[in-house]
């Protein structure tokens, strides 16, 4: 199962193939399914008592008929109410999520697609996605060849990489390293280098990826070390917050808004290919 490695570090409990209903949602998804039963049971009664009692008759008797236990009736008689009514509830929030994250890409719009960020892809390619992204987040590796598929599919893509290193120290360690190696012009080279790496990294993996890319080791840890390395992490981090980006990876587009986690190559080819 695939989804999204949580900014808190820990790993989440449920695929997030699954979409995930807030507690107002849950609420909701209880009292419809409430109303959806009591309306299939007041269609039994109407049925059955159509044209033998009058209008008040009726009234008397449904008000009678809708119990608890014509409830629970109806669910056994038509367990599939619940799916539809789970499946219809999912897609609201979805389309709300939707609606709500592409303002905020929309407000945020300059911030979040920086002219001078690493990438991949065509440095020119009208089509642009951000993925927020840690280098040792098992997720992101996952999503890592799909979107280099997307990229070599359509030379019109650009893929802006933002650091998002939530998991541990070795994460940052190995954020520095990769902006200070695109500092020399080897940020695609260092990228690689770490991807290839296990996930669970050291130090010491970080470095052997710097000298795998042919970076210039002397130079690029004095550069990890200043001011503005480490604030360029604190800046997509700050972002991230901003966005209510809570794990990585997460994609946004200009016209799809925010996708989190990584659920499938199907998914992800498609939210890349956002015109």
């Amino acid at each position: 199962m695939l989804a999204s490695k949580d900014i808190s570090g820990s790993a989440p409990a449920n695929d997030n193939r699954r979409t995930r209903l807030s507690k107002g949602d849950r609420w909701l998804l209880i009292v419809t399914i409430i109303a959806v039963c009591a309306n299939i049971c007041l269609a039994a009664v109407n049925f059955s008592l159509i044209g033998t009692v009058g209008s008040e008759d009726l009234g008397s008797k449904v008000e009678q008929t809708v119990t608890p236990q014509a409830v629970r009736a109806a669910l056994l008689e038509k367990p599939e109410v619940l799916e539809e009514v789970i499946s219809a509830l999912a897609e609201k929030n979805v389309a709300k999520q939707m609606v709500a994250s592409k303002k905020l890409v929309e407000d945020h719009v300059d911030e979040i697609f920086l002219t001078d960020a690493n990438f991949i892809g065509n440095p020119d390619g009208k089509i642009v996605i951000v993925e927020f992204q840690d280098y040792q987040c098992g997720f992101c590796r996952a999503a890592a060849p799909v979107l280099q598929s997307a990229v070599d599919e359509n030379p019109d893509l650009k893929v802006i990489i933002r650091e998002l290193p939530v998991i541990d120290d070795v994460s940052v360690f190995a954020a520095y390293a990769a902006l200070a190696a695109g500092e020399q012009g080897l940020y695609k080279e260092m990228h690689d280098a770490l991807l290839t790496k296990g996930q669970k990294m050291t130090e010491e993996d970080v470095i052997s990826a710097a000298k795998a890319a042919g970076a210039d080791m002397e130079l690029l840890s004095k550069r990890m070390a200043s001011d503005d390395i480490k604030a360029k992490v604190e800046r997509d981090l700050s972002l991230a917050r901003t966005l209510g980006i809570n794990g990585t990876p997460s994609f946004i587009s200009r016209t799809k808004g925010i996708m989190s986690g990584f659920k499938g190559a199907e998914e992800l080819m498609a939210f890349a290919d956002a015109k």
